[in-house]
């Protein structure tokens, strides 16, 4: 499989450090040519656990604030309930979770608390 996988492009990520003299590599975002080779890649992202290696998937700001907002609603919850962390909401048996913490985001304001 690994040898079928195809890419849109991919390329080096321009950030900035604040040491200039750094040696770390810079990260790489990639674009597959198929959803089901990212599905692939995804299936094996726990063997890259205590190496230097990681991988996450790239959201625009208000997405990954959105989700760091909700993150430990999800992590308290899954403890003792069926939970999932979806793109930009948790999911809590089968119901979307609208904590408080989500109304400060004009993005989803609307959709997760319609009434207010």
């Amino acid at each position: 499989m690994v040898e079928e996988i195809s890419f849109e492009r991919i390329h080096r990520m321009p950030t900035k450090r604040a040491d200039e003299t750094s040696n770390a590599p810079r990260p790489i975002i990639a674009k597959f040519s198929f959803f089901q080779h990212k599905e692939h890649i995804w299936r094996y992202v726990r063997n890259l656990k205590g190496t230097s290696f990681g991988v996450a998937n790239d959201y625009p700001k208000e997405i990954d604030d959105i989700r760091k907002a909700v993150y430990p609603a999800y992590k308290n919850t899954r403890k003792n309930l069926t939970a999932t962390l979806g793109v930009d909401r948790v999911i809590i048996q089968g119901n979307v979770y609208r904590g408080e913490e989500t109304k400060k985001f004009p993005l989803h304001a609307k959709i997760l608390h319609p009434t207010e």
